[in-house]
C-alpha cells in the first residue's frame, strides 16, 4: 500500500508543478531577456523536481515484493 501512496503523492506533485508552469507560460513578459531567464529558471526547477519525484517512485517500486 505504501508504494501506491508514494506514486499518488508523486503524481500529485508533478500535476501541481505542471499547473504552475502553465500559469507562468501564459503570462506575458515584455522584456525578452527577462522572459528567457524566467523560463530557463522554471524549466530547470521543474526538471530537478521531476527527477526527484521519479526517483522516489522508482525507489518505492523497488520495495514492492514480487
Amino acid at each position: 500500500m505504501e508504494s501506491n501512496s508514494i506514486t499518488e503523492d508523486a503524481l500529485t506533485e508533478l500535476s501541481i508543478l505542471r499547473h504552475k508552469i502553465k500559469v507562468v507560460l501564459d503570462c506575458v513578459i515584455d522584456e525578452t531577456d527577462a522572459r528567457n531567464q524566467t523560463l530557463t529558471y522554471i524549466a530547470t526547477d521543474y526538471l530537478d523536481t521531476m527527477g526527484t519525484m521519479l526517483q522516489v517512485v522508482q525507489e518505492g517500486m523497488r520495495k514492492v515484493p514480487l
